[in-house]
């Protein structure tokens, strides 16, 4: 089995775990500054994986 599988797996299955356990401790702010980081992330990735593309 290719070891980015496992990886990636764990990764999903402890960032959930930490996240039930953890997420209520947060504050809602941090909570919705998180989101826009990540929806920048995204869309940021987006843009740099079409701008390759003829």
């Amino acid at each position: 089995m290719p070891i980015g599988v496992i990886v990636n797996a764990s990764s999903v299955l402890l960032g959930g775990m930490f996240g039930v356990f953890f997420g209520n401790k947060l504050s809602e702010d941090f909570k919705e500054k998180l989101n826009m980081i990540f929806g920048a992330c995204s869309m940021g990735m987006g843009i740099f994986s079409i701008a390759p593309m003829k």
